[in-house]
């Protein structure tokens, strides 16, 4: 078509890139925070410094893995699913009844 309604060529939407290699890593990352975390709590270290002098508790690193491993776990249609409900201005539509 030689023109586009409006002046502009149309452009597909290009989505977030959450593919099978990234989620390995995440999955990889939280599962070393998961065992990290163990292992430190294991041998009675509640906290540790680390390279900033700022103390990071192992219970912490423990719930960072299992947010890792959850975020690897989902999804990525509901991930982008939910954040176009929480974005979107229109009202939600009230339930309607069957009397």
């Amino acid at each position: 078509m030689p023109f586009h309604l409006g002046g502009h060529k149309p452009v597909a939407v290009k989505r977030a890139a959450f593919g099978l290699k990234l989620r390995l890593q995440v999955a990889g990352m939280g599962a070393l925070a998961v065992l990290l975390g163990m292992f430190r709590l294991s041998r009675g270290v509640l906290s540790v410094n680390n390279v900033y002098a700022m103390p990071i508790a192992s219970g912490a690193v423990v719930t960072f893995g299992v947010i890792l491993l959850l975020f690897a776990a989902i999804p990525t249609r509901w991930i982008e699913n939910t954040g176009a409900r929480l974005l979107s201005t229109q009202k939600p539509q009230a339930a309607s009844r069957l009397d």
